[in-house]
């Protein structure tokens, strides 16, 4: 589980969208929802990243786009995650660090992964 001072809390996710396709059934009583996608933007705590763009669906990156921080690094890991499991995702990034910073992007991106899998 992330800290506090690693993940932040909710108000550190500017929005989170859930994107759901739903249908009336035919006897018109009942409403199925399946959840589609999600697309949120985390900002990020203790890192030069100002925040990450995500969107997910059926539990599967489908993109990363950060904003601010070492360019060439961060698009590399973008494309990486892109088409990987959150969980694979969190399992990979989590606990590494940046200099001697306690985070990094990339564990900041674990963060933002898991706010999705608790939400």
């Amino acid at each position: 589980i992330c800290g506090i001072y690693r993940c932040g809390t909710m108000s550190a996710v500017k929005s989170i969208l859930r994107l759901a396709m739903c249908k009336k059934e035919l006897s018109g009583e009942n409403i199925n929802c399946k959840l589609e996608g999600i697309q949120m933007v985390y900002h990020p705590k203790g890192v030069c990243s100002k925040a990450i763009d995500l969107e997910v669906e059926d539990g599967v990156i489908k993109s990363v786009e950060f904003t601010g921080g070492c360019n060439g690094n961060l698009q590399g890991i973008s494309r990486l995650v892109s088409g990987m499991k959150i969980e694979e995702a969190i399992g990979k990034l989590r606990g590494i660090k940046c200099g001697f910073k306690n985070t990094s992007c990339p564990d900041q991106l674990a963060c933002a992964l898991q706010e999705i899998l608790d939400n």
